[in-house]
């Protein structure tokens, strides 16, 4: 996965070249005369004061995108924020110059980008819990990271892990960590993986927590290794990253 695709920041004249959610065979292109922008209320009142900046400006924008493969033609919405930024640089004669670059960001698309392989046997549970990440990639990171990590409690559940233990007469939900563990002996190569994406779930629980763009698309990397391990005969290897992962007990750090 090629994660300078899915940073989302773009501008009119560089629009983003997301892989299309349906045939992910092609690109979305924005549809032409359906990109809308405007300044936001506080955006404008902020004019009349005395230090006022074009960087100061904040925008939304809506707009439609389309597969660029004929034989798909799927079709995403689009909703975001724009700002305006100082860009420098130099003319031909060697003299600096300095233009502003109006910027814009998702917010939500529909429906959300996927991130990565999914085998066609993966059961339905763990691909709805995929789907919820995905969406809220852009949104919501820290409720994306936790929907990575239910994805791996549907997982266990579909091939029969235990969710719940009996104690005293009392029925007790197993934590993630031991459900892992308690996974046959065919299934040891995929327990770092599964950790390092508990890992980094765990993570967008904890108050105050960011976690990056860059942390979840670690987990999507780990959930396909972990899912081509379980659905496909295929095995990658990525365990330098679930070593990194579970030996932080967190997120990489972002080089």
């Amino acid at each position: 996965m090629d994660r300078r695709i899915f940073q989302g920041i773009f501008t009119k004249s560089k629009p983003p070249q997301w892989p299309c959610p349906r045939c992910r065979k092609s690109i979305l292109q924005i549809v032409d005369k359906s990109f809308s922008d405007d300044e936001g209320a506080d955006s404008k009142e902020a004019h009349s004061h005395e230090a006022w900046d074009p960087d100061w400006i904040t925008n939304r924008f809506s707009c439609l995108l389309k597969c660029t493969n004929a034989g798909c033609g799927e079709v995403v919405a689009c909703l975001g924020a724009g700002s305006v930024e100082e860009e420098y640089g130099y003319d031909f004669e060697g003299n600096p110059t300095c233009e502003y670059i109006e910027w814009f960001r998702p917010v939500f698309l529909h429906p959300g980008l996927v991130m990565m392989d999914i085998p066609v046997d993966t059961p339905d549970g763990v691909v709805d819990e995929l789907k919820a990440s995905f969406a809220q990639f852009y949104s919501n990171p820290r409720a994306a990271a936790n929907s990575a990590r239910m994805a791996i409690e549907a997982l266990l559940t579909s091939i029969g892990v235990k969710r719940f233990s009996t104690s005293g007469g009392q029925r007790k939900p197993i934590a993630l960590h031991h459900r892992i563990e308690s996974l046959p002996a065919k299934y040891a190569s995929v327990k770092d993986v599964l950790n390092a994406v508990k890992w980094i779930g765990n993570h967008g629980s904890h108050v105050g927590s960011q976690v990056t763009t860059d942390a979840l698309i670690d987990a999507y990397d780990l959930l396909e290794v972990a899912l081509e391990d379980f659905y496909s005969k295929k095995r990658p290897r990525v365990q330098k990253v679930a070593k990194v992962v579970n030996k932080r007990k967190g997120p990489r750090r972002k080089k």
